[in-house]
């Protein structure tokens, strides 16, 4: 990933290649699960779920710094914010960008982005029209 924060890096992904990006921007910040038992890191120094491991107090001051759960400043998929999702934004990126798709209509927190099947088949065809049904 520091890699990818440089500039020059950026640059040499291959321009021939489409880029984009899928941003889920509804989960408050620290929320790894939803269900029946939603779980956050942020447990307020109080167990919230017996055995459930939470950060101390001292580890959310910092990583909040000075921002509430719900800042629209870390508001995402609960882990990254909205904001950081967007690669194609980055200083010094020269490849084929599309739109990115935003889902606006679920909660989906970063531990279950990968099983957004509908997500990924409508970006696909974007990235690649003709090629996924």
């Amino acid at each position: 990933m520091s890699g990818l924060n440089c500039a020059a890096s950026v640059e040499a992904l291959p321009s021939g290649i489409r880029y984009g990006e899928i941003v889920y921007d509804k989960a408050n910040f620290g929320l790894l699960s939803i269900g029946i038992a939603n779980y956050s890191i942020f447990g307020n120094g109080a167990s919230i779920l017996a055995g459930a491991p939470y950060l101390s107090l001292n580890a959310e001051s910092f990583l909040l710094n000075g921002l509430a759960l719900d800042d629209p400043l870390v508001i995402g998929d609960g882990l990254i914010p909205a904001g950081n999702q967007v690669f194609t934004q980055m200083s010094g990126f020269y490849g084929t960008k599309i739109p990115r798709l935003i889902n606006q209509t679920n909660l989906v927190v970063h531990t279950g982005a990968p099983s957004q099947t509908v997500d990924l088949l409508q970006q696909l065809q974007v990235l690649a029209p003709g090629w996924f049904p």
